[in-house]
């Protein structure tokens, strides 16, 4: 049998608002849509309003025909292909076009003290009175911000500012957890008792570290990957997109691939479904907003600058700032190759020309010039006069002693 969160994802994604009214469910359609719904929802009302109210289903009692088999809960709702495909006739709507989904997971990983709030509040500004986001159309609904670094009168000021130039204030509501001990898990629950499903298009989790029950590391992969089925259970549970802000580890970031930015975990990146990085900029006041998702095509790497107090996105060229460009990832490992070659060929004793280097290598003469270059002190030049040809000279090298130690 369809499990009852497949039903009411299949129901949201077909436009039909289910709503719980104490023990009564209403369903907000057309007339079409309702004649639709209702002989599929009405049979499984009770096991739909526990659902929504987070209350465990109940047990099946136990099968003496069927044996001990059939005793325990039902884990796997399996589905045919057919019914998948009917029910789900579409993707999720979106909440960042291109970025985001509803119900959909997404980290924002940057370095600490780089502006991740300020980005977590622009988007929250944007969201609340649908405006464009860097670029990225969003859908307009409500946000819940869950801060856990800020004093309240820290999150006020900001996001004062940050509304003063657009977004609804109205659609705006606030959690300063600071000072408070309040894990993930009991952060879940109390949202899965208090917030109705479909209430808030988008939250926010400022930030992650902050949220880990007693004893988790972020490195832990078996750990945070609970972490996250906990988040999962929180889009689910509220329908809400959850953004999930967090640091990343300490050293140069410029050359990690995308999945590989952020404190932690591996399984930190792969469990998102959504997996945003902001790298420093080789200009000032300006860094490179880089994505990895899940449901939307790979986007664009981009330049956005901190036009205090809104991060905005410009038409400068995103370039890392420290990373090398392919060019110079290619000349380095040419060169390791070359000088290795060359050592190999190279004695202390005996001098080898460069027409016999390049014989035996097989490199061209500035390729192997250079490598000589590069080895520097390594080697030992010399010119020797040439036995082919009257008057005229030749390079030779061979290895420089190694040197004594004292």
């Amino acid at each position: 049998m369809e499990s009852i969160a497949i039903l009411l994802d299949a129901a949201q994604a077909d436009g039909v608002l289910i709503d719980l009214d104490g023990d009564t469910i209403n369903l907000v359609a057309t007339p079409h849509k309702k004649a639709k719904w209702v002989p599929r929802l009405k049979p499984r009302a009770d096991a739909i309003r526990r659902h929504m109210m987070g209350i465990p289903a109940e047990e099946p009692p136990e099968s003496v025909s069927e044996g001990d088999r059939n005793s325990t809960p039902k884990t796997l709702d399996i589905v045919t292909l057919s019914m998948m495909l009917e029910t789900h006739p579409e993707m999720r709507p979106p909440v960042i076009d291109g970025l985001l989904r509803q119900g959909e997971t997404m980290n924002v990983i940057a370095a600490p003290k780089v502006g991740k709030s300020w980005l977590a509040h622009g988007l929250a500004a944007a969201i609340s009175d649908g405006s464009d986001w860097l670029g990225y159309q969003v859908v307009r609904g409500r946000v819940l911000i869950i801060d856990v670094e800020l004093h309240r009168e820290t999150a006020a000021d900001r996001l004062r500012k940050v509304t003063q130039l657009g977004g609804d204030p109205t659609m705006i509501d606030v959690v300063c957890l600071r000072g408070q001990q309040c894990d993930i898990l009991r952060l879940v629950g109390e949202a899965k008792r208090d917030i109705a499903h479909g209430t808030y298009g988008l939250i926010i989790l400022d930030a992650l570290y902050r949220l880990l029950p007693d004893g988790t590391a972020e490195s832990d992969n078996a750990k945070m990957m609970h972490v996250y089925n906990s988040v999962d259970t929180l889009a689910q549970a509220t329908g809400a997109a959850v953004a999930i802000v967090h640091h990343t580890s300490k050293g140069n970031q410029s050359d990690k691939g995308i999945t590989d930015v952020g404190s932690g975990a591996g399984s930190i990146s792969r469990a998102a479904d959504t997996h945003v990085v902001l790298r420093e900029h080789a200009i000032d006041n300006c860094v490179v907003l880089e994505a990895v998702t899940r449901s939307f095509k790979r986007p664009m790497a981009q330049t956005i600058r901190f036009d205090f107090p809104l991060w905005v996105a410009t038409q400068i060229e995103p370039e890392v700032k420290g990373r090398r460009s392919e060019a110079a990832k290619q000349r380095e490992a040419t060169d390791d190759e070359t000088q290795h070659a060359i050592l190999a060929n190279l004695s202390e004793s005996r001098l080898i020309s460069i027409a016999r280097l390049r014989t035996r290598t097989g490199f061209g003469d500035s390729r192997v010039r250079r490598g000589i270059r590069l080895l520097g002190e390594s080697v030992i030049a010399k010119r020797l006069k040439s036995k082919q040809k009257k008057g005229a000279y030749v390079d030779a090298f061979k290895l420089s002693p190694p040197k004594e130690a004292f």
